[in-house]
């Protein structure tokens, strides 16, 4: 009787799963969503992946409109108090804090349309209550571990090991404006408690004789391309997109400040204020948390996942561990910048970055 009684739940499970979905197709057919996003490689990753399952569930169609997160946020505060010029914007963590200052973004979602956020460490679940974190950037160090052993190179255990002479002209920084200044405000609170105090960042840079500076993903794979990078200071995906020129490719995190365990910036997924179709964003949110759509973000892109299932499973394979962290109490301990501090100083930063660093 039990396992007669137990198919039959299932049966109604699944009905009612179809019932759902079926009603989700019906509410929201014919419509389109308008999604910002940072265009590119991503964008096609984004169609091929969230979008066919966020169709399957909805029925919807999808209109991307590419491009970066600060265009994406001048766009908003030009069309702050009329019809929004998309539906849900893609942001990095630190343009998110002046959409959410500058009331651009809305709040107080419906979390019982994201169910997948249950699956995210609780801190990333609702985040100002805007909603969930969707992707973590770990951040350090990209090593080429045959080029080390060649030239008699330990591989790094600390931001000051990039100094080693032996290391001149073959370390890549990124330019203080490009996306990474999380690593400078880690560099800064190491170095001088104090995060946004930019003197322990450029101490830091000033001991690295002839870095080579990027300020784009395009301009560093062209330069390592070229064989005089052998460890670059940026993003863990980095791994993935330079290993075809050096196959024996590692990358390394060391220990934040304070009892942090690495740097970690997170990618957010929004859903504009007074946007028509807030409903159907939810649900796009939610199939972006979705573990197959997770675990692909870290196949595919090299981010690692914020859906912990997901990135359980991405840690299985070899090539993918590196990339991921798999405990959600490992995750909340990551080093994350205070863009209340940093937003403010800035323009500072970038002045000094210019005068010290490109002199």
């Amino acid at each position: 009787m039990s396992g007669y009684l137990s198919r039959v739940l299932t049966a109604f499970a699944v009905a009612g799963a179809l019932f759902a979905g079926n009603a989700q197709a019906q509410e929201f057919a014919g419509k389109t969503l308008k999604v910002a996003t940072f265009g590119g490689s991503w964008q096609e990753w984004v169609k091929a992946n969230v979008e066919p399952k966020f169709k399957a569930a909805t029925g919807a169609n999808v209109e991307y409109i590419s491009g970066f997160p600060m265009k994406h946020l001048t766009s908003l505060i030009s069309f702050k108090g009329q019809a929004a010029p998309f539906d849900v914007v893609e942001l990095s963590d630190d343009v998110t804090y002046e959409a959410l200052k500058q009331d651009l973004l809305q709040t107080g979602l419906d979390m019982a349309l994201i169910p997948n956020a249950q699956y995210l460490p609780e801190p990333w679940r609702n985040m100002d209550n805007a909603g969930p974190a969707y992707f973590v950037v770990l951040q350090g160090v990209i090593y080429d571990a045959d080029k080390f052993k060649a030239a008699n190179i330990d591989a790094p255990k600390s931001w000051d090991d990039l100094a080693n002479p032996a290391l001149a002209g073959h370390v890549a920084l990124p330019d203080v404006s490009f996306t990474y200044r999380p690593i400078y405000a880690a560099i800064d609170a190491e170095k001088t408690g104090d995060q946004a105090n930019f003197k322990g960042s450029l101490d830091w840079v000033s001991s690295i004789k002839n870095p080579v500076i990027y300020g784009d993903a395009p301009t560093l794979q062209t330069r390592f391309g070229g064989g005089e990078i052998w460890a670059v200071v940026g993003a863990a995906g980095y791994l993935q997109r330079l290993s075809a020129k050096s196959p024996n490719l590692r990358f390394v995190m060391f220990p934040g400040p304070g009892k942090t365990q690495g740097i970690g910036a997170l990618g957010q997924v929004r859903i504009v204020k007074n946007s028509p179709n807030a409903k159907l964003a939810h649900y796009w949110i939610n199939t972006f948390l979705d573990t197959e759509v997770q675990v692909s973000l870290a196949q595919k892109i090299g981010f690692a996942p914020a859906n912990i299932n997901a990135a359980k499973t991405a840690a299985q394979d070899p090539k993918l561990a590196p990339l991921v962290m798999s405990d959600a109490s490992g995750l909340e301990k990551l080093f994350q910048a205070d863009w209340s501090k940093l937003n403010p100083v800035l323009p500072d930063w970038i002045d000094r970055w210019n005068r010290a660093v490109r002199r």
